[in-house]
């Protein structure tokens, strides 16, 4: 299996204020800066391969690196954003004050989003689009998938063997990359929530 380079997309004005969910958000000035430095980082890296959430902030958030790295990007609408149903577009102060909200953080297992995906069907979708653009590549190829902090998180707990109730413990910050491999029957997390440079776009 190649190396994922796991991209969550940069800043929208939705990030820690409104679960944006499908919203779809384009990124702020600040999210823009940090996709050119990403871009200016990763694009000295052998990478084979660019993909993303058809989602705007994703895109814009690859596009810089498919033009510095001159390769085609291609959206896969296997990454997409979770479909939050009535949870989508409340602030986050609103969710706190849903029981079903609070029971979903304590547990993403035990209740799906009312009115959209359950997270059982989500990790479904993401391990078949994963392993799907792992079979074109041979190990050790460096393949960068651009998506959204749940998508991430879904990929990274199901390859280390994590309950889906653990879900919500891996923190996934905006325009940051985690390098995940499986090879030989194991996975392989090598690094986690970096940033490039850390704190200093």
């Amino acid at each position: 299996m190649p190396i994922f380079l796991l991209i969550r997309h940069g800043d929208t004005d939705y990030v820690e204020e409104v679960l944006a969910g499908r919203i779809d958000a384009p990124l702020t000035d600040y999210g823009r800066q940090q996709a050119r430095k990403l871009a200016e980082v990763l694009s000295q890296q052998p990478i084979k391969a660019i993909y993303s959430s058809p989602m705007c902030r994703s895109v814009e958030t690859a596009q810089p690196l498919a033009d510095a790295a001159h390769l085609f990007l291609e959206m896969d609408p296997m990454l997409i954003q979770v479909d939050f149903g009535e949870w989508q577009g409340l602030s986050f102060d609103e969710l706190e004050a849903r029981e079903d909200w609070q029971t979903f953080r304590n547990d993403p297992s035990s209740i799906g989003c009312p009115g959209g995906e359950t997270m059982s069907a989500v990790r479904h979708r993401v391990l078949l689009g994963l392993e799907r653009i792992a079979s074109s590549y041979e190990d050790d190829d460096l393949v960068a998938i651009f998506a959204h902090g749940s998508i991430i998180r879904h990929a990274i707990t199901f390859f280390l063997d994590m309950p889906l109730s653990a879900l919500n413990r891996v923190q996934i910050d905006p325009a940051s990359v985690s390098a995940l491999q499986v090879k030989d029957g194991k996975a392989v997390l090598q690094s986690l929530n970096w940033h490039y440079p850390p704190e200093t776009v």
